[in-house]
């Protein structure tokens, strides 16, 4: 979900409470601006992520894998941070981390399905995981022929589908 987001065109926010400054003072966003996030960008990033392209399981096994390791465009400015008196050496408000990861939106404006979407996709993983390990289909032309063949519309999905071998564990 974080190399090939289901929604990965993005979402919109609106800055309502006060004007703000990112990337440490380097962007003045304007209060009451709509702003758009590109989720697959913001989740596929070098500046977010050590090697962003790598499928890499154990990168979750860290607590608050999900917000950001260092500063990035959409840190805050070290003023802003100051406020909150919880401040890092980098002068990163570690109370307002910025999101690396959000799958299902993030706020109160956030996917209404996701306990559920979330519960359903853990019950059936462990099912699958359990009986069968699974391999890309040769006909998809590996992970480039996959994202060579991606398109967004609504969400983000290969054109011709994704093709994939099942195969069954011995137990």
């Amino acid at each position: 979900m974080r190399l090939f987001p289901v929604v990965g065109s993005g979402t919109t926010r609106r800055n309502l409470e006060k004007d703000m400054w990112l990337g440490g003072g380097k962007l003045f966003v304007p209060k009451g601006v709509l702003l758009w996030i590109p989720m697959h960008a913001v989740q596929n990033v070098s500046a977010n992520w050590d090697e962003p392209d790598k499928f890499q399981p154990e990168r979750w096994s860290q607590p608050g894998a999900q917000y950001s390791q260092k500063p990035s465009l959409y840190s805050p400015s070290k003023a802003q941070a100051a406020d909150t008196k919880q401040v890092d050496d980098l002068g990163m408000d570690m109370s307002r981390q910025g999101k690396r990861w959000f799958p299902f939106s993030d706020g109160p404006r956030n996917c209404v399905g996701q306990a559920l979407a979330k519960m359903n996709m853990a019950a059936t993983f462990a099912q699958l995981y359990s009986h069968f390990s699974f391999q890309l289909a040769d006909e998809m032309g590996g992970t480039t022929g996959v994202l060579a063949s991606e398109h967004v519309l609504m969400t983000v999905s290969p054109s011709r589908g994704m093709k994939m071998h099942a195969v069954p564990r011995h137990t």
